[in-house]
């Protein structure tokens, strides 16, 4: 009986520590802050300009380094998850970064503002809060795919 009373605690306290940090502690994460939004109405048309930090990091227990590279960014309506402006324009498109386990790079983002968006995109813009929301793929991934995405966000402009 006591025998079987140390092998329960072994298998339990296993599962414990298996479980304890979760997948980011071996795997690719990302998060995004700092996001500046500006709805621009001018004489030329409306524009999206704006930028957002895109901060990845490796699990410093993954097995080995990483090449993160941008799958996908949009931008969407917070209340229903509607694509408003997918692709998101980008100035410069993400370069592949290189990490190595435990790396964290933060990189800023800048919106190409030079081509004006539709009236109807600005009005959806401003009708409600918005959010960035895209995915990265890395070479340790298998092929899945890491999403991120903002919190809510206002964008200035909008009247």
């Amino acid at each position: 009986m006591v025998r079987r009373w140390y092998w329960v605690a072994w298998v339990v306290a296993g599962i414990g520590v298996s479980g304890c940090g979760g997948d980011e502690r071996i795997r690719l994460t990302a998060s995004v802050d700092h996001v500046e939004l500006q709805v621009q109405a001018g004489p030329l048309g409306t524009f999206l300009a704006g930028s957002f930090d895109l901060t990845l990091t490796l699990g410093p227990e993954a097995p080995g380094s990483t090449t993160a590279e941008l799958e996908s960014v949009a931008l969407l309506g917070v209340s229903d998850d509607a694509a408003l402006v997918s692709p998101l324009p980008l100035s410069e498109p993400m370069s592949p970064v290189e990490l190595d386990p435990g790396d964290e790079r933060t990189l800023t983002l800048e919106l190409d503002a030079s081509e004006p968006i539709a009236q109807a995109e600005s009005e959806r813009l401003c009708a409600d809060q918005v959010k960035i929301h895209g995915s990265l793929t890395d070479s340790r991934s298998g092929g899945e795919s890491t999403p991120f995405s903002s919190g809510p966000v206002t964008p200035g402009g909008c009247e």
